[in-house]
């Protein structure tokens, strides 16, 4: 008599992380949390650096875990960037100069090799991974975008499609037989105060699950980084926004954009720049003057 033998069953989890934005803080609480795990493969959704100052740390953190990386809008920036120098005098644009100053040359050539999108096979899952929307890493897919979600699940050839982006919190859609994850924002989450959030894809028979995971991060060291990076030495506005929105004030950075931005189309200014290409076509940049002027309405507020 021969005994029946059971197969053993093979789990994949692949923990899935977006929109980082240089929040080495937040990412070194997730990668502490999923020492937990057993986590096969980590990916990352992109837009891991800019908005908060160290993105260097958190392109070399992805290098050292191996992850799988694709390109986001913010990587995008700093690419063309790197080939337009654009000679923008405007304040607002001394952030982005100054986050891109800080990059070493290494962690530019690792983004210029991303890809825009990675599909895999995980134990007969077959995965899609991209930052925006399977046709522009700037292009913005919520959970209540109908059309949208018909149009990318029905051209969708694997079974999953994983995408960030929107800052939006997680959210699973099964749509035409298929099912789109929105991996949250792990990084400048405005729902989520001194949380991060990231997603863990168990997979196994043939068939995947989608865990919600949030872990706490210490919002005193992300100031203490913002300090010692530098960047309000040149320019106090940006930063602080960015820190009010994720310590539970983001109505503060709404209210100086809606404001600005309705100024500079009320008076019959430029948003975008004539001699911009690319995704720069995308990128709004407020006059001097409307800037300072906001500046001086929210400061206030300001922590840094």
């Amino acid at each position: 008599m021969t005994k029946d033998v059971k197969k053993e069953v093979v789990k994949i989890r692949i923990a899935v992380i977006s929109d980082i934005h240089g929040n080495i803080v937040a990412l070194d609480a997730i990668l502490e949390d999923l020492k937990k795990d057993k986590i096969d493969k980590v990916v990352s959704l992109g837009d891991f650096c800019n908005e908060l100052p160290n993105g260097n740390e958190v392109a070399e953190r992805l290098r050292e875990i191996n992850a799988y990386s694709i390109l986001g809008n913010k990587e995008e920036y700093f690419i063309q960037y790197d080939e337009k120098r654009y000679d923008w005098k405007n304040i607002q644009f001394r952030n982005t100069i100054y986050m891109f100053d800080l990059l070493t040359k290494e962690n530019l050539e690792y983004m210029r090799n991303l890809p825009f999108s990675i599909s895999d096979e995980f134990d007969g899952v077959k995965i899609k991974f991209v930052h925006g929307s399977p046709e522009s890493v700037y292009e913005l897919v919520h959970e209540n975008d109908v059309d949208k979600l018909d149009k990318y699940s029905k051209s969708l050839e694997e079974d999953m499609l994983v995408l960030g982006h929107t800052h939006d919190p997680i959210w699973v859609r099964r749509v035409n037989g298929k099912t789109i994850v929105n991996a949250g924002c792990a990084g400048v989450s405005v729902y989520n105060i001194g949380e991060a959030e990231y997603v863990i894809l168990d997979c196994k028979n043939g068939k995947c699950s989608v865990e919600r995971h949030m872990v706490k991060y210490d919002l005193e060291k992300v100031k203490a980084n913002i300090i010692n990076s530098g960047i309000t030495r040149i320019e106090r506005t940006f930063s602080n926004l960015v820190f009010l929105a994720i310590d539970g004030m983001p109505e503060i950075r709404r209210r100086f954009y809606h404001t600005a931005i309705e100024k500079m189309e009320r008076d019959g200014r430029k948003l975008y720049r004539d001699d911009a290409e690319g995704i720069f076509k995308t990128f709004k940049l407020l006059d001097d003057d409307v800037w300072i002027e906001g500046s001086k309405e929210v400061e206030k507020y300001f922590l840094i």
